[in-house]
């Protein structure tokens, strides 16, 4: 992420945290990263033709799905070969600033900018900095660019339809039923045998079981689906232990 100073902009390094429900959409995070692997094998041939070397991704669909846990496993991948991910983006100015001065010291490291809620910079007034940065005469090679967006009819068509600016706009919607029963089953494994928990781990356990529920709850609610109540009992099993005295 970027901080500010007297000096001008800097890069503050920050802690890069992956949530489990980022495994509800395993097959969108598998396609965006064996695009990514082509991408970054695609650099000479970008130059031959002239072209810039940078990806864009669109991630929409209705909040709490897991829009934010996919874009940081996907950074998660670009760190972890060497890359650099820039998110928390408030001042595009700062960005475009910093992200020119890094390619003077490191001109193909991989870096991956995001853009959460990008609707908001339509709004605040950042739109053609932004549309510089993507494709205009700001733009800098070895980049991909993921934005995400709760309403997609809030980014307006020049954006979300010019492949110049985000090759591909991916919808994650609520889970069908299978992959929340895969997510209730890693949740409740994890609870050890009610008779090697000590009270206080119980507690643990059961928040921990709860929480899984509430999210299953509203992700079934999203997808307008029924909850089966087998499932329920399935992950509140492990729970069903004499309360401490």
């Amino acid at each position: 992420t970027l901080g500010v100073s007297q000096a001008g902009p800097f890069f503050l390094r920050k802690e890069l945290k992956t949530d489990r429900i980022a495994k509800l959409h395993a097959k969108e995070i598998k396609q965006i990263t064996k695009d990514l692997a082509l991408f970054w094998k695609s650099r000479e041939k970008f130059e031959s033709y002239g072209m810039r070397h940078k990806r864009g991704y669109l991630l929409y669909g209705p909040q709490g799905t897991g829009k934010s846990s996919t874009v940081y496993t996907v950074c998660r991948n670009v760190v972890d070969m060497g890359g650099l991910a820039i998110y928390d983006v408030d001042n595009i100015q700062d960005t475009v600033t910093m992200l020119h001065k890094l390619r003077q010291v490191e001109p193909k490291r991989p870096i991956c900018v995001v853009f959460e809620d990008v609707d908001r910079y339509v709004d605040g007034g950042y739109e053609p900095l932004l549309l510089s940065l993507l494709d205009g005469d700001v733009s800098i090679d070895g980049v991909v660019y993921i934005a995400t967006t709760n309403n997609i009819e809030m980014v307006p068509p020049r954006i979300r339809n010019r492949p110049s600016r985000f090759d591909q706009v991916v919808r994650l919607g609520a889970p069908d039923k299978s992959v929340r029963l895969e997510f209730f089953k890693a949740k409740a494994q994890k609870a050890a045998p009610a008779a090697e928990l000590t009270a206080a781990q119980k507690t643990m356990v059961a928040a921990d079981s709860a929480i899984a529920v509430l999210i299953a709850a509203r992700l079934t609610f999203m997808s307008r689906a029924i909850m089966p109540m087998a499932d329920v009992r399935f992950l509140m099993s492990p729970l069903r232990t004499p309360r401490p005295s």
